[in-house]
C-alpha cells in the first residue's frame, strides 16, 4: 500500500506532489532519494526538491505538510489507484532477460531481515488484497496517510546548500595535509615510501600466471551458428510491417519508424525536446495531466526516440528516424492505438506555455548537473563529432551545444520560438515524413488486433510534400572524409573525462571482427593497468563500435589527462609489440565478446536487430565466423594497420 501511495504522490504530472511543488516552480525537480524505500528493515518515505531558492525552503516544507493534511481528509481517487494497479500488473507480466537477478534483489530486502522471502513475489496476490481492502473500507487511504505521514513523529528535514568554492577548499586542505605529512617524514620513512613505490611498479608490471585459474573454452562454450528468430515481413496500409510472434506473456509491442531526413536543418537543435516532450504537453482531446493518466491507465508508456542508424556496409550512410513505440496488455491494444492517433493528430505545443516552461526548466537543470556526472558521454560525443557528419549532428542534439542552448531557452526569452519550432517539427513528422516501416511483437492471438490498429492509424500520418529548396537534416548527413578535432571543456571537478576516437572499417569488412577483439584486448590487458592501476583514474578502456566503425579509447574521473592521452596513442604500439598479445589473450577476448553478442534477449526484443539496424542474419553469421577465426597474429596485424600512426580525434571534459 505504501508503494502505491508513493506512486500516487510522486509519479507523473498528475501526481499530488508534482502539482504542489513542481508546477509552482519551487524547484527544478524532485531530489535524489525521493520516494518510498521499502528494502530496509526500517522503511522510509522522503520527498524533496532540488534547485530550491533559499527563501523558499520553509514554503516547500509547509506545502509538503499541508498536502499530507489534505490527503488525510480526502484520500486518493479510486480511479487513480486503479491506474497504478494496472502498472503493477503490466510490470509483473513483462519478461526480462535478467529475470533471475531482478528476482534475487526483489526477495533480498525482506529475506535478510528475517521476513517471508516469497512475499515480494506475490505481487498480483497482494494487489488483489489491496483492492479488497479498498472495497471494504472507503477511508483506507485517509487512515494510512494519517498514521504514516501526519502522526508519524519520526521525521527529519535536511537542507543542503551548494558551495561554489568547494573544490578550491578541498584542494587547499589536501595540500595542507600533504605538507604536514612531508614535515613529519624522517629519512628512513622517505626511503620506505620510495621502496614501496618501486615494489608497487614492479608488481603492476609483473605478468601474472592466469593459466592456474579455471576458465571456459571458446570451442566448447560458444556455438558457431548465431541464434536467429523468424520474423515475418508483410505490409499494412502500404507500409512494411515486421511481425515477431513471441511468448510476450500477454503484452503486445508496437513500433513505427518515421523518415526524418526531410526535416528542415534549422530545426535540428529542437529535435531532442520534441522526442522528450512528445507525451508531456497534451493533445486536442486531452490536457497534459489527463493524457498522462490515460497513457498510464492503458499502456506501459508511449515513447518517442531519435534513431541515427549507420549503414551496415557503409557507416557514413546514416538513416535518421523518429520512432514511436508503445506496449500494452493485449486487452488494451485498441485503446493504445486510440492514444497514438490522438497524439499524432495535434499536440498542444503552443497552447501550454506554463507547462512548456516547467519542462524546459527541469531539462535545463538536469543537463547542467550532468556535465560532472556524465562527462564521459559528452567527451565521447565531442571526439566523434569530427569523424562523421552524423557525429556532428549528434553533438548538436546531445552534446555540449545542446546543453548551452537549453540554458538559454530555459531563461524564457525564446519560449515562443521554441514552441513554434516544436509545432513545426510535429507538423513535419506527422503529416510529411514518410513511414519507413513498423513492427508488432506479441503472441499469435494478439497480432490481428495490432495489425488492425496500424491499418487504421497509419493512413492518418500521411506524407505531404515539404517546402522545396530548404536545407534538410538528410542533407547535413552527406558522407565526407573523417576529420580530427581536439576539444577541451573545463568542468568544476578535480578529475576529467577523456575520449579519443578513430575511424576504421564498416561491419561487413573482413577486418571488423579483428578490430573488435583488438579493442577488447587493449582495454583489459593494457589500458586498465595503465589508466586505473598506475594512473589513478576510476576506470578506462577501449571499445569498437562494429556498426559505426569507430574505435574509442576512454577514461573517466581521471587525474592525469596528458598521461592518459599519451597512453591512448601508445595503445596500438603496445598491441603490435611481439609477445604482448598471445593466444590466451585472444581466447579471453572471444569470451568477453560473445558474452555481449550472445546475451539473453527478451521475447519483445527478438528481431530488433533487423528492424532497427537492418542487420540481417546472413551478415551476423558471417561476422560471427570471422570473429571465431581471429588469431593473435590477426590482432597484431590489425593494430599495425589501423592504430599505429593514426590521428585520433580527442574530447576532454
Amino acid at each position: 500500500a505504501l508503494s502505491v501511495a508513493s506512486d500516487l504522490l510522486l509519479s507523473g504530472p498528475q501526481a499530488v506532489f508534482y502539482e504542489a511543488l513542481i508546477e509552482p516552480q519551487l524547484g527544478s525537480g524532485f531530489s535524489p532519494g525521493t520516494g518510498y524505500a521499502g528494502s530496509r528493515r526500517e522503511t522510509s518515505f522522503s520527498v524533496g526538491l532540488k534547485g530550491v531558492a533559499e527563501k523558499d525552503t520553509e514554503e516547500v516544507e509547509k506545502r509538503i505538510q499541508a498536502t499530507f493534511q489534505r490527503l488525510a481528509t480526502e484520500g486518493f481517487p479510486r480511479e487513480r489507484v486503479d491506474v497504478t494497479l494496472h502498472q503493477i500488473e503490466l510490470a509483473a507480466a513483462k519478461v526480462h532477460p535478467s529475470f533471475g537477478v531482478h528476482l534475487s534483489f526483489g526477495v533480498m530486502g525482506t529475506w535478510v531481515h528475517g521476513g517471508d522471502c516469497v512475499r515480494p513475489l506475490r505481487v498480483m496476490e497482494r494487489a488483489a488484497e489491496l483492492k479488497k481492502v479498498l472495497d471494504e473500507d472507503p477511508q483506507y487511504w485517509q487512515k494510512l496517510v494519517q498514521r504514516w505521514f501526519v502522526d508519524n513523529p519520526h521525521r527529519v528535514t535536511v537542507v543542503g546548500h551548494s558551495d561554489g568554492e568547494y573544490n578550491a577548499k578541498l584542494d587547499e586542505k589536501e595540500k595542507e595535509r600533504l605538507q604536514q605529512m612531508r614535515q613529519q617524514l624522517k629519512e628512513e620513512d622517505i626511503s620506505t615510501v620510495v621502496r614501496e613505490a618501486q615494489d608497487l611498479v614492479a608488481q603492476q608490471d609483473h605478468k601474472e600466471d592466469v593459466s592456474v585459474l579455471p576458465t571456459l573454452v571458446v570451442s566448447e562454450a560458444v556455438p558457431r551458428v548465431a541464434k536467429t528468430y523468424d520474423s515475418v515481413i508483410t505490409e499494412v496500409a502500404g507500409v512494411e510491417l515486421q511481425v515477431d510472434e513471441q511468448p510476450t506473456n500477454g503484452i503486445t509491442y508496437v513500433t513505427v519508424m518515421l523518415d526524418m531526413s526531410g526535416l528542415p536543418a534549422r530545426l535540428i537543435p529542437y529535435l531532442p525536446l520534441f522526442s522528450s516532450f512528445l507525451t508531456e504537453m497534451g493533445t486536442r482531446q486531452l490536457e497534459y495531466k489527463d493524457l498522462a493518466e490515460a497513457i498510464k491507465a492503458s499502456t506501459g508508456g508511449i515513447n518517442g526516440g531519435l534513431d541515427m542508424n549507420p549503414g551496415v556496409a557503409d557507416p557514413r550512410q546514416t538513416e535518421v528516424s523518429l520512432s514511436l513505440s508503445s506496449h500494452a496488455l493485449d486487452r488494451n491494444v485498441p485503446r493504445m492505438f486510440e492514444l497514438l492517433q490522438d497524439l499524432t493528430s495535434a499536440i498542444r505545443w503552443e497552447e501550454e506555455e506554463a507547462r512548456l516552461r516547467t519542462l524546459m526548466t527541469r531539462r535545463a537543470a538536469g543537463l547542467g548537473a550532468s556535465l560532472a556526472s556524465q562527462g564521459l558521454s559528452y567527451a565521447q560525443t565531442a571526439a566523434g563529432a569530427a569523424l562523421r557528419s552524423s557525429g556532428k549532428v549528434q553533438e548538436e542534439m546531445g552534446g555540449l551545444p545542446h546543453v548551452v542552448a537549453m540554458q538559454q531557452w530555459a531563461r524564457g526569452e525564446s519560449l515562443a520560438e521554441v514552441s513554434a519550432a516544436l509545432a513545426e517539427i510535429g507538423t513535419h513528422a506527422f503529416t510529411r515524413a514518410p513511414v519507413r516501416r513498423c513492427r508488432v511483437a506479441g503472441q499469435q492471438a494478439a497480432i490481428p488486433a495490432a495489425q488492425a490498429g496500424l491499418a487504421a492509424w497509419l493512413p492518418t500520418l500521411g506524407a505531404a510534400p515539404g517546402a522545396a529548396g530548404e536545407a534538410t537534416l538528410g542533407g547535413r548527413l552527406t558522407p565526407g572524409d573523417p576529420g580530427v578535432a581536439k576539444t577541451f571543456v573545463g568542468i568544476p571537478a578535480q578529475t576529467n573525462f577523456c575520449a579519443a576516437a578513430l575511424d576504421t572499417v564498416p561491419y561487413t569488412h573482413e577486418d571488423s571482427a579483428k578490430i573488435l577483439l583488438l579493442s577488447n584486448i587493449i582495454s583489459s590487458n593494457y589500458l586498465h593497468k595503465e589508466l586505473r592501476e598506475k594512473g589513478g583514474a576510476y576506470g578506462g578502456g577501449c571499445s569498437a563500435g562494429v556498426q559505426s566503425g569507430v574505435v574509442t579509447c576512454y577514461s573517466f574521473r581521471d587525474p592525469q589527462v596528458l598521461r592518459t592521452l599519451e597512453r591512448f596513442e601508445e595503445a596500438g604500439k603496445w598491441a603490435a609489440t611481439a609477445g604482448n598479445v598471445e593466444a590466451r589473450d585472444v581466447e579471453e577476448a572471444h569470451l568477453r565478446a560473445f558474452k555481449s553478442l550472445d546475451a539473453p534477449t527478451s521475447p519483445a526484443s527478438r528481431g530488433l536487430t533487423w528492424f532497427n539496424q537492418r542487420l540481417d542474419d546472413a551478415s551476423r553469421q558471417t561476422f560471427r565466423e570471422r570473429l571465431l577465426d581471429v588469431t593473435a597474429e590477426d590482432v597484431v596485424a590489425a593494430a599495425e594497420k589501423y592504430l599505429i600512426g593514426k590521428q585520433w580525434s580527442v574530447g576532454v571534459f
